[in-house]
């Protein structure tokens, strides 16, 4: 797994000084771009949890007029012999990750310039440029031994130095939710900045000349390929800074990248790959083109045809290969066509022009292709001699139909021969890059080798930031010779304690939701909204806050940070619930008694926070299976990057054994204040009445590990992002569905439609058919006769008796479709998630259960084992609950043994920080945001 520099806050488009109060403008000097850096995998959801200094230097883009040519690339190039001296930036830390942070401009900046700004961690000399160790912190060597040893460099797009004239002034009480102006205050000196960038770029070193020069005075390349002599054919390769992922570099495609250049140079030099039988066989197809005869017809074409390739990288790195090797005559036709979605387009043609100093010799072309057509586009019908993928497999769903447009384009479905020669000309090599994520990937494998496509490991690279690298697979259509060897192909996954269900399990749950909404000792009362906001100083933000699936789908749990010094508390993040309570360390906690320590494991201290309140008031609520008491506080509560300064919370410090699990100590409900036993503004309602979120909502992703014999009792849990939505994670529009009106106390919409085994189960009207989105719950639990009605269209269902009475069994081997619908699009439940637990082999019980509520509570509770199955969003105003579509990135976070979150700990300065509702005297403070982003804190 390699690391990359990016930014989490983006520099802006362009930079001024302001206007002073006398009308005179403030020196260029005293001018500074805030910026946040980020190290972090290629998902962007696993981050370096090591110190390690992070330098930057600025260099000058020649002239403005010129910048505009983006195909320049020895333009660029040439951009770096200004580079100004390397600054320390900042000493990187998990802890202090959101920290925005001053860059001031170089004291030889005048206005009506452009420059570049590129972040970096110290390198040591290369072969790169030995006389520049700069140039080497910059750009990225793909034949470097040692690929990754330190996070990958990262620069800017221009930042353009204008006057006061140039950019408007916007008043931050208009500068809301989509205007990125910022403004700095550093002293009496204040810079002005506009529009955020989008966009990166990163340049890699693909050969030097030494590599594959005859010798000096007959060198294969150009001197001036690159317009600095003696240095190494460069590339610059732009990525989006958006959610989009296929807009971004993965590791894969840069490993691949990287294995074809050293290749390229040990084969050049060997003319052969040395003792490896299939590198030579890799090598003899590209190497075709340096032995081109114009009359020989059947080596005339060299083709190369990419799937998937994101920005580009695999298909110019070959390219710029193939360049070197072709002869320049006349009718020799060296060509790679580029393919991806249409959304992908854009950026990959602009990579393919900018570096077309690479390959003038070659031509690539972008293709839209995808892979769910049962055509492929006219361009493809043709032979290849390569077929290449990289970072194809993180998408199972997808697996059919690539394995369609892999047999369409080789031209077969179906195993032929073997006597049938392996050299065809125009049978093409299939070269594939593969970084495991999932075992369920290797199914692909099989798919292919049912079509007579048999992928055969040629090496394995190991990368040297993390550890874990990439295989490189390639495959030979319609031979059998070779086959996979499993052995090469181990990755080390993390051991955690196995998740089990068992019949306790299953009463705990009933108890716990009869009593949860059967037995509160709280009405909810008349919501009177709040039509004033606390006074705004900065824009409002959004945060996201990773969780943890514990035992298999039974419980979500997020991290909090409470008090001075913050300490971290796992906790429960319930929908169905408006109280924040935590365990107290002085009292009676099973739980305690295994985890004593400062991280909060061993339960919240009042003594050790200098700005915990004791309210001296009781606070006590009870489950089925237990009950929890003890004492209402106020603290400092931080989560997902907001603060809020007095929270009421209770400590309980009484606590029945079975209530929570480890690692959890506590429980955040995230309903409307009418229902909290505290009375007290759950933390999210203190935000969004104070304006504090981008959007006036919070949104769940969660994870399905139900099924997995792998999973452990903990494992990757999605995420919970507070004040905005995650576009990566879903697709299609969001349905919003209202609350009834005056009801804002659980999150309830009305069950409009159910259907089981292509039966509809007739509901009744209004309020007998109100359901509670409840993320704290596992089940879903409705009305004893309409559970009845669900279970009886179900052959060999029965109740269940005895330590399962509520409960319903059917027959393990029958698939259940089950799909709901809250009077707008129906939604699918997956059969594995409404099969709860396995009683024996035959006999499985199901995750409807009879709830017969009293009083005000609704008469349904939908809870994860429906709401695994879309991304949720629960917004305030106006009141609402919304779903959408799980995207194909969303299911690939659901892999057992992934990584963990870190704790949630305060982060200076917060991304907003406001005081709730009789909290401690605090004055409120709004500090500036990061862009709407899903933070994963991972080890």
């Amino acid at each position: 797994m390699f690391f990359y520099l990016s930014f989490l806050r983006q520099p802006p488009q362009s930079v001024s000084e302001s206007i002073s109060s006398n009308g005179k403008g403030n020196s260029l000097q005293s001018v500074e771009v805030t910026l946040t850096p980020q190290i972090a995998n290629d998902l962007r959801i696993t981050y370096l949890d090591e110190a390690i200094e992070i330098f930057y230097s600025w260099f000058r883009v020649p002239s403005p007029s010129k910048s505009s040519n983006d195909n320049n690339i020895t333009f660029n190039l040439r951009s770096f012999e200004s580079m100004e001296p390397k600054m320390k930036l900042t000493t990187w830390h998990i802890s202090s990750m959101y920290k925005a942070l001053p860059v001031p401009l170089p004291h030889t900046a005048r206005r009506g310039q452009e420059w570049r700004l590129a972040l970096f961690c110290e390198r040591e000399p290369s072969s790169l440029s030995p006389s520049n160790s700069l140039l080497n912190s910059v750009i990225i060597d793909l034949t470097e031994e040692k690929l990754g040893n330190l996070p990958f460099p990262v620069i800017s797009m221009p930042i353009k130095i204008g006057d006061n004239s140039n950019i408007p002034a916007i008043s931050l009480k208009k500068a809301k939710g989509k205007t990125n102006t910022s403004v700095k205050n550093s002293g009496k000196n204040t810079s002005l900045q506009t529009v955020k960038q989008s966009q990166i770029e990163r340049f890699y070193s693909i050969l030097s000349l030494s590599s594959v020069s005859g010798s000096s005075t007959n060198p294969v390349i150009p001197v001036d390929i690159t317009g600095l002599d003696n240095q190494p054919i460069v590339i610059c390769v732009r990525e989006d800074t958006s959610f989009d992922l296929d807009k971004k570099i993965w590791d894969s495609g840069l490993m691949l990248s990287s294995w074809l250049s050293k290749l390229f140079i040990s084969s050049n030099t060997q003319m052969s790959g040395g003792s490896n039988p299939l590198k030579n066989r890799i090598w003899e197809r590209i190497s075709i083109s340096r032995n081109w005869d114009p009359e020989d017809k059947k080596t005339s074409r060299t083709s190369v045809l990419e799937l998937g390739c994101g920005t580009g990288i695999v298909s110019i790195c070959f390219a710029s290969l193939l360049n070197c090797l072709a002869s320049n005559q006349s009718g020799q036709q060296l060509e790679i066509i580029a393919t991806d979605l249409g959304s992908a387009i854009p950026i990959i043609d602009h990579n393919i022009s900018a570096n077309k100093h690479a390959y003038p010799l070659v031509d690539i072309k972008s293709l839209i292709l995808d892979w769910d057509n049962d055509t492929l586009p006219p361009e493809t019908a043709r032979p290849f001699d390569f077929v290449v993928m990289a970072d194809v497999t993180y998408n199972t769903a997808s697996f059919p139909s690539l394995v369609r447009t892999i047999c369409n384009l080789v031209k077969y479905d179906h195993v032929l021969d073997t006597a049938t020669p392996v050299h065809h000309p125009y049978r093409p090599y299939i070269l594939m890059a593969y970084k495991q994520r999932d075992h369920a990937e290797r199914s692909l494998w099989d798919m292919l080798g049912e079509r007579g496509i048999v992928l055969t490991l040629i090496d394995k690279i190991t990368a040297q930031c993390g550890g874990k690298g990439s295989d490189f697979s390639y495959g030979i259509p319609w031979s059998s010779i070779f086959t996979l060897t499993e052995g090469h192909l181990e990755i080390p996954l993390i051991r955690r304690n196995q998740s089990v269900r068992d019949v306790t399990w299953l009463q705990n749950q009933a108890a716990r939701l009869r009593s949860k909404y059967g037995s509160s000792t709280t009405s909810p009362r008349t919501i009177k909204r709040s039509t004033q906001q606390q006074q705004q100083q900065q824009p409002p933000g959004s945060g996201t806050n990773q969780l943890i699936n514990q035992n298999s789908d039974s419980s979500y749990y997020g991290s909090i940070a409470v008090g001075t010094p913050p300490v971290s508390f796992n906790v429960i993040l319930d929908t169905g619930s408006s109280d924040l309570w935590l365990v107290g360390d002085d009292g009676n906690c099973d739980i305690c008694d295994d985890n004593g320590g400062g991280d909060g494991s061993g339960g919240f201290t009042a003594s050790a926070s200098s700005t915990f309140r004791n309210l001296s008031e009781p606070f006590r609520i009870t489950y089925g299976s237990g009950e929890a008491t003890g004492t209402l506080g106020q603290d400092i509560v931080t989560m997902a990057g907001f603060q809020v300064n007095g929270q009421t919370f209770a400590v309980c410090n009484d606590m029945s054994s079975n209530l929570l699990f480890e690692p959890v100590m506590g429980l955040m409900g995230l309903a409307f204040q009418s229902i909290a036993t505290s009375r007290a503004y759950p933390f999210w309602q203190t935000l969004a009445q104070a304006g504090a979120l981008t959007e006036s909502l919070f949104s769940f992703f969660l994870t399905r590990f139900a099924g997995d014999t792998h999973a452990g009792s903990d494992e990757p849990g999605g995420s919970f992002t507070l004040g905005a939505t995650n576009s990566s994670l879903y697709t299609g529009e969001i349905e919003y569905l209202p609350l009834p009106e005056g009801l804002e106390s659980y999150w309830i919409l009305t069950l409009d439609s159910l259907t089981i085994q292509d039966s509809n189960i007739p509901l009744p009207s209004g309020s007998a058919s109100f359901a509670a989105i409840d993320t704290g719950t596992t089940l879903i639990g409705g009305p004893q006769s309409l559970i009845e009605d669900i279970f009886a269209k179900i052959p060999g269902s029965a109740p269940g008796t005895g330590d399962i009475e509520s409960y319903y069994t059917y027959p393990c081997a029958t698939e259940i479709s089950i799909s709901l619908s809250f009077g707008g699009r129906t939604w699918s439940i997956e059969p594995v998630d409404f099969m709860l637990m396995a009683i024996n082999e035959d006999t499985c019980v199901g995750a409807f259960f009879a709830l017969e509520n009293q009083g005000s509570v609704p008469a349904w509770i939908i809870g994860d084992t429906f709401l695994k199955n879309v991304y949720s969003v629960f917004r305030y105003d106006p009141p609402s609950v919304g779903f959408a579509s799980l995207s194909g990135v969303a299911k690939t976070f659901a892999v057992s043994g992934g990584s963990l979150p870190t704790p949630t700990f305060a982060m200076n300065p917060a991304i907003a920080t406001v005081r709730a509702n009789n909290a401690i005297d605090q004055n409120l403070v709004h500090t500036p945001s990061s862009p709407s982003l899903l933070v994963w804190l991972l080890r």
